[in-house]
């Protein structure tokens, strides 16, 4: 299962910490980049972003949906946290194509094996059965 849609709980504007998340959410429907951009506002974030796509290998920068940096200052003042879950339009250093990254939770997009969860959890009548509490 992958994770999405999750609430910014506990999480600190890009320009507070260093080690930050952010998501192409609707990769098939991007290409002309963010719908409702913070850009202006915070260009360093943008060029962070497309600094780490630019490492990566050609193959990967038009297809990764996620980007974890970390150990990675974005350069910027926010103290009214405008880039808490802000969306960038970023260009693909190796293609040139438009895409939009949003700074998300931690945990966005990641996906968990939840079988054995499903399985052994509380409200799950086989569990309740096998312990007696049906």
């Amino acid at each position: 299962y992958r994770l999405t849609n999750l609430p910014l709980v506990s999480t600190s504007n890009p320009c507070k910490t260093n080690n930050n998340r952010f998501v192409r959410k609707d990769a098939g429907n991007d290409s002309s980049g963010c719908s409702s951009d913070s850009n202006d506002e915070f260009p360093t974030i943008v060029t962070a972003l497309t600094s780490f796509i630019g490492d990566m290998n050609q193959s990967e920068q038009d297809v990764v949906r996620v980007l974890d940096i970390n150990g990675i200052s974005m350069n910027c003042n926010d103290a009214s946290n405008d880039s808490l879950g802000a969306s960038f339009t970023v260009t693909i250093p190796s293609s040139g194509a438009i895409a939009c990254f949003t700074h998300s939770y931690k945990y966005e997009s990641s996906v968990f094996v939840m079988n054995d969860w499903v399985v052994n959890h509380p409200g799950n009548p086989r569990y309740e059965q096998k312990n007696g509490l049906l």
